[in-house]
C-alpha cells in the first residue's frame, strides 16, 4: 500500500503531534511528486465539535483510520512531506468529494457543497 510519495486522496500519519495525528493528502500528484517540499492536508480529529459544519465525519477504518474521525476541512495546512511518517489507507472516492467541497467552501471558492447537499448557503446578490 505504501507509495513512494503522499497521493492525493491518501491517508497518512504525520508527526506533528504525539501520537501521530492522521491527515488527507490533498494537495495534486503532480506537486507531490516533485521536488517540492510541502504538502497540503487535511489534518483529522477523534474529537467531535458538532459547532463545527465544516467537519466531515470519518468513521473507524474507512481511510485506514483506527477510530471515528472527523476530517478538519476548515484548517487546511501545508506540512514539510518529510513529518509524513506512514500511510494508512486510501480515502474512498465519495468521501474525498465532500472533503474537497467542504474545502472549497471554507476557503470561499464555492457558496455550498454539491455532494451533500447538506448546507447550501446562497450567493450573494449582485445589488
Amino acid at each position: 500500500m505504501q507509495t513512494s510519495f503522499p497521493q492525493r486522496g491518501h491517508v497518512w500519519l504525520a508527526d506533528l503531534d504525539k501520537p501521530d495525528r492522521p491527515v488527507i493528502i490533498l494537495s495534486v500528484d503532480a506537486l507531490n511528486r516533485s521536488r517540492i517540499l510541502d504538502v497540503c492536508v487535511v489534518p483529522l480529529t477523534h474529537i467531535r465539535r458538532d459547532e463545527f459544519d465544516m467537519r466531515l465525519f470519518i468513521p473507524k477504518g474507512v481511510g485506514g483510520t483506527t477510530m471515528d474521525c472527523w476530517a478538519k476541512c476548515d484548517q487546511v495546512h501545508t506540512i514539510p512531506k518529510d513529518v509524513l511518517t506512514r500511510q494508512t489507507g486510501i480515502l474512498p472516492t465519495d468521501y474525498f468529494a465532500e472533503v474537497e467541497d467542504r474545502v472549497k467552501f471554507s476557503l470561499g471558492f464555492e457558496s455550498g457543497f454539491s455532494s451533500s447537499g447538506r448546507i447550501r448557503v446562497p450567493a450573494p446578490s449582485s445589488e
